[in-house]
């Protein structure tokens, strides 16, 4: 018996009923359907009125915190700042809307009881905006709003807008959208021959990275930059050896900073992270490394937080999540030491949010999401501890927003046996 996560507390009812003896009749196993699973449930067994559940998870959290794949915590108490419309589904990437609400997209078909597949906005109120109607028939990697413009990035080949559930249009991996009301429009229509995982924008420029040969109908190697003014691809053609996971722009538009699993771009050896000159599509010099992949980036003044599936960066010890100079690329003290893969990464004020498969940061308790401090990487006390990991942080002083592939937060460590 395997039940799959998205399914464990419906179809954990089931699999008690039939085990149960003909005792049970009388006793409701309460103690187990109030339960929901991150990761995969493959096996049940009961010893009166106890429960025994094992698969491959790491934690599970009450069925009444049950939030989906996306939801909205207050950065003061860990708890939900908002009960949002639940998307029943993964969240892999959020953009705000610039009104106090989010664009998200992922892998669903359903947020609350319409049907939205793989993009949805959900308003300030929580509440999904019904008005809003772009959609994709393949899974949602990254997201960035240019003015009135949402680019979405992936793996898919149709896009559609409106009533009804068709998708007319021809779209590979790339699509832009009216972000007052999702119409699709002939922006990027000229597609991706692969996978689009990270967009980042500086001025009009829309850089994109990912694991395709061919962008916008040019030639561009895993890197390549649309002039969203003008409708163009650009002649930025730095090229990467191996997939790109992560782009975020210096300030000044001059250079952007890369993450991903390459060992060589911009025409230099540069082992999972680099700085490329908007200009020449060239690596400048700096160079601090990183021994395995880098999943995410955030440039705040001058330091790069990045986080990934590394333990060394910049040539010491760093467990997955550091920081280095964004001038000369030197090492920086700070070092909240994850356990695991950090997959996102968001700023706000004086704190840094993690998001990842990590269960410990600091060598504190932390399921899946965490705050440090920006000055120090001292592990803060908030923790959301959702049931699986998080893909996708944005966060503001009122509230944070997080997507993943969770069900539900107040999760509990349980380690594939609960």
């Amino acid at each position: 018996m395997q039940i799959r996560r998205g399914w464990s507390t419906l179809a954990l009812a089931v699999a008690l009923a039939g085990v149960a003896s003909a005792a049970m009749a009388q006793h409701r196993p309460i103690s187990a359907l109030n339960w929901a699973f991150g990761g995969t449930v493959h096996t049940v067994a009961r010893a009166g009125r106890v429960a025994f559940v094992g698969g491959r998870f790491n934690a599970v959290a009450s069925r009444h915190n049950v939030t989906g794949g996306f939801a909205v915590v207050s950065p003061a108490t860990s708890q939900r700042a908002l009960r949002a419309v639940r998307v029943h589904g993964n969240v892999n990437a959020i953009v705000p809307d610039g009104s106090g609400g989010w664009f998200v997209g992922g892998h669903f078909t359903f947020v609350g009881q319409d049907r939205r597949p793989q993009i949805a906005h959900i308003l300030a109120n929580g509440r999904l905006d019904p008005a809003w109607s772009g959609r994709v028939d393949g899974r949602v990697l990254s997201l960035a709003l240019v003015g009135s413009t949402l680019y979405v990035g992936g793996e898919f080949a149709r896009a559609g807008d409106g009533a009804g559930p068709a998708m007319p249009e021809a779209r590979q991996n790339i699509a832009a959208f009216a972000a007052a009301d999702g119409a699709l429009l002939a922006g990027a229509a000229a597609g991706a021959d692969g996978a689009v995982s990270a967009l980042a924008v500086s001025g009009s420029t829309l850089f994109a990275g990912g694991d395709f040969a061919t962008f916008l109908g040019q030639s561009r190697q895993r890197l390549g930059a649309y002039d969203t003014g003008a409708g163009t691809v650009t002649a930025w053609a730095p090229s990467a050896d191996a997939p790109v996971r992560t782009i975020v722009a210096a300030a000044d538009g001059a250079t952007v900073y890369v993450g991903g699993a390459f060992a060589n771009t911009g025409g230099a050896a540069r082992a999972f992270l680099a700085e490329i000159d908007t200009a020449t599509g060239l690596a400048t010099t700096w160079n601090p490394g990183a021994s395995d992949l880098v999943a995410a980036l955030s440039l705040v003044g001058e330091t790069i937080y990045a986080g990934g599936r590394f333990t060394q960066l910049g040539g010491g010890a760093r467990n997955h999540v550091g920081a280095v100079h964004a001038a000369s690329g030197a090492l920086l003290a700070w070092d909240p030491n994850a356990d695991d893969t950090v997959l996102a990464l968001a700023v706000s004020g004086g704190t840094v949010y993690l998001g990842g498969e990590f269960l410990n940061v600091g060598g504190k308790l932390r399921l899946h999401a965490a705050a440090v401090a920006l000055g120090t990487g001292a592990v803060s006390p908030w923790h959301p501890a959702p049931n699986d990991p998080v893909r996708a942080i944005v966060a503001t002083a009122e509230r944070v927003a997080l997507g993943g592939a969770f069900e539900a937060l107040g999760g509990h460590l349980r380690r594939n046996l609960a």
